[in-house]
């Protein structure tokens, strides 16, 4: 009676599984084929910063280079979060030790290097925390660098830096 409706697609239960990451990657390919406003031929250009998670990561400073960038959504929660400001900005260009980031981070790291996307925009490494003009500019900008990623994670059921993407 329900012809209608086609058959269902199974989805894993457990999200930050190899199956979960495949769908994610297939539903990604669809959409960039069927979906005119989804085929990023003309990319935005990277916001100021962003995160090279390619090898160990670090903040790296862009030159208007426009390629595939992530974003993760999240919340800070009560305490402040790992974070850049302009005391630490030289350590993070030069490196930002993985086991070192909030689980937030670090799941939305190895998801970013499990689609193949080389770059990563998280909010309190990308802008300097602390500087207000920085943040003027940054802020500024936050609906055009979310607007422009290639993807936007979003720790939705988490309160806190800590709590994980899964």
């Amino acid at each position: 009676p329900w012809t209608a409706i086609g058959p269902a697609n199974f989805i894993p239960h457990n999200t930050a599984s190899d199956s979960s990451l495949n769908y994610i990657s297939q539903w990604i390919r669809k959409c960039a084929q069927e979906h005119l406003n989804c085929d990023r031929k003309s990319l935005t250009p990277l916001p100021t910063r962003v995160i090279d998670v390619s090898t160990e990561p670090f903040l790296y400073i862009t030159n208007g280079e426009s390629v595939p960038y992530i974003c993760l959504s999240y919340c800070w929660g009560k305490t402040t979060p790992f974070k850049t400001t302009r005391a630490n900005l030289g350590e993070r260009i030069k490196g930002i030790p993985f086991q070192n980031l909030p689980r937030t981070y670090r799941d939305a790291v190895t998801v970013t290097l499990r689609l193949g996307i080389q770059f990563l925009w998280i909010d309190a490494l990308c802008i300097i925390q602390g500087d207000p003009l920085d943040w003027e500019t940054e802020s500024a900008n936050m609906s055009r660098i979310y607007g422009g990623s290639y993807l936007t994670l979003a720790a939705s059921s988490s309160s806190h830096a800590d709590g994980g993407l899964f």
